[in-house]
């Protein structure tokens, strides 16, 4: 009489062959530095669901550094709400254009946008240089 494998073996077994597979349609996902998925995703920082503000924000920090001009060039005209999001990712970039674009942002900004991103701007020691070599370099 052949022996039995137990159920848990079984299970174990069955989970480690699914996980093996690719996630299904991994090959429809955009590309998230495409040009169509960033206008997607600078479009969704404007809706009215917190989770696809959150995965829009999500998106475009995992495209940078192609996202990175976009989102400079999408700061200057949106809304406050926008303005915070697009912080976000300008932070997380942490690029030498990315600093500038959010020194020059606080700059004119009012008080509780200028306060984000200096609360940004100093969350990282690697920031936290980035912004004084901008600083250096800016002109006066």
């Amino acid at each position: 009489m052949a022996r039995r494998m137990p159920v848990s073996a079984l299970l174990l077994l069955a989970l480690a062959s699914l996980a093996a597979l690719p996630p299904a349609h991994a090959e429809d996902a955009p590309d998230p530095a495409t040009p169509e998925a960033t206008a997607v995703a600078l479009r969704n920082l404007t809706s009215p669901f917190e989770r696809t503000r959150r995965a829009a924000v999500r998106d475009l920090v995992e495209g940078l550094p192609g996202t990175r001009m976009a989102v400079i060039a999408a700061l200057e005209g949106a809304s406050p709400e926008v303005q915070l999001l697009l912080v976000e990712v300008l932070a997380a970039d942490a690029s030498l254009p990315s600093i500038r674009a959010l020194l020059a942002t606080m700059n004119a900004a009012d008080e509780p946008l200028a306060v984000r991103i200096r609360l940004q701007l100093a969350r990282g020691e690697a920031t936290a240089h980035k912004v004084l070599e901008a600083w250096a370099e800016a002109p006066d």
